[in-house]
């Protein structure tokens, strides 16, 4: 079943039952018009209940079948209400209340009720009506039957149009994701866009992830396209040392750089993996808590091991008892990144300092000259590097400012003294 007729049957269901429901509250809350009794029909009750009382007598219930069949049908009740016989359920709303010391004459629908009289019946007192039809012209009787036409009429017309209203926008809800299938630029439909319900709020929701996708997407391509120019140098390179070595009379000596060749490869890729993973959040950290100053202190004694061999003076300063939410690993990764980014950057006899403040502010100040101002925020993309390459690959600060993103932080850079300072702010992360 398709879901125009979901929505139709289910609309269509819901006004019948209002409806229904609401015409037989009224049906059975309604009051029935009631007058006094005249002196003939006081007389015809009155014969009637001597009837009656005579066929209990003689017969007992069974012998008010016959009785029964005559114009004027009695109807017997118990003093509290409760029907002696099967009695039509408006006769029984009025036995409770009606007495038989003020009998009256209702009339309901072209039925005629009088009474109640009170007869005996086993020894206990019983109320007596008699029901009739009413004489034409006595009251009009309710077309209930064509009320029930007409009312399923116009149930089915307004489920018609309000099924046909949401279906079309559906329907062109379901025209537009087709588009996006095939052009994730294609427009949304302006109708729906402004909408302030439900269907607004999902056609906003596809636009906004088409527009994601399509940024993903290009993102990949681009990523693919910087990857190839990458990955293609050092193959290059390592297809040359090998024609070397083929040629060469001492093949043995050219290996080192092949080994060199590799490893640059082998890094790059590793850097690539690493991005990819914290830009799709793929990462999954184990939160460390304490005993940060310990290992910041330990990776300080790597960097200055590294600083001596470039001949850069190394200075460093953390604080004491250091706490903070982080993944270890994504810590020294970061950090690592930035010492060699600057390390690869600065000179013999220059200087490099790092400072780690507690909150976590930590702040790598070089004396390299700095970047020009226009450079600051595009070297955070991957694969762009300064005026003045130092020969990585380009992904050392992308992957420091994702893990700083990952920290609830940011990577900020700026020209400060004789060079550049790199500020890395964290907030730590949750769980």
């Amino acid at each position: 079943m398709t879901l125009f007729w979901r929505l139709f049957l289910s609309i269509f269901a819901a006004l019948l039952l209002t409806g229904g429901s609401m015409a037989f509250i009224s049906h059975t809350l309604r009051d029935i018009p009631s007058s006094d009794i005249d002196p003939g029909g006081a007389a015809v009750l009155g014969r009637s209940a001597g009837v009656v009382s005579q066929v209990l007598e003689r017969e007992g219930l069974a012998g008010l079948r016959d009785v029964q069949r005559r114009r004027l049908r009695p109807l017997l009740f118990e003093m509290d209400g409760e029907p002696v016989i099967r009695a039509p359920h408006f006769v029984r709303q009025l036995a409770e209340q009606a007495s038989p010391g003020a009998p009256k004459v209702w009339i309901n629908q072209g039925q005629v009720l009088i009474g109640p009289a009170l007869i005996t019946f086993e020894g206990r007192p019983i109320k007596l009506f008699l029901i009739s039809r009413a004489p034409k012209g006595s009251q009009p009787q309710a077309p209930f039957g064509l009320f029930v036409l007409v009312g399923t009429f116009f149930a089915a017309l307004l489920s018609y149009v309000l099924t046909r209203i949401i279906s079309r926008r559906i329907k062109r809800l379901k025209r537009w994701s087709q588009e996006l299938a095939v052009d994730l630029n294609s427009p949304a439909p302006a109708e729906l866009v402004k909408r302030r319900d439900e269907l607004g709020e999902l056609t906003r929701a596809l636009g906004g992830m088409a527009e994601k996708i399509e940024c993903q997407l290009e993102a990949q391509r681009a990523l693919t396209r910087m990857v190839s120019h990458e990955v293609r140098t050092p193959l290059t390179r390592l297809k040359l040392v090998l024609d070397l070595m083929e040629r060469s009379d001492d093949p043995k000596a050219l290996l080192q750089r092949a080994h060199g060749q590799i490893h640059s490869l082998d890094g790059l890729l590793e850097q690539m993996l690493t991005l990819s993973r914290l830009e799709a959040n793929a990462w999954a950290p184990e939160i460390q808590r304490e005993h940060w100053s310990e290992r910041f202190r330990g990776w300080s004694q790597e960097w200055r091991e590294q600083a001596q061999e470039s001949g850069v003076e190394w200075q460093a300063e953390v604080a004491d008892d250091l706490v903070f939410a982080g993944d270890e690993t994504l810590m020294h990764v970061a950090l690592d990144n930035l010492v060699r980014n600057a390390l690869s950057l600065s000179s013999p006899g220059q200087q490099l300092s790092l400072a780690i403040k507690p909150g976590l502010e930590i702040c790598l100040q070089d004396q390299a000259g700095g970047i020009p101002e226009d450079q600051l925020t595009s070297v955070l993309d991957p694969f762009v590097q300064g005026t003045r390459a130092s020969g990585s690959t380009g992904l050392g600060l992308p992957i420091a400012s994702q893990i700083a993103r990952l920290h609830g932080g940011q990577l900020r850079l700026e020209n400060h003294g004789e060079g550049l300072q790199v500020r890395l702010t964290l907030l730590g992360l949750s769980g």
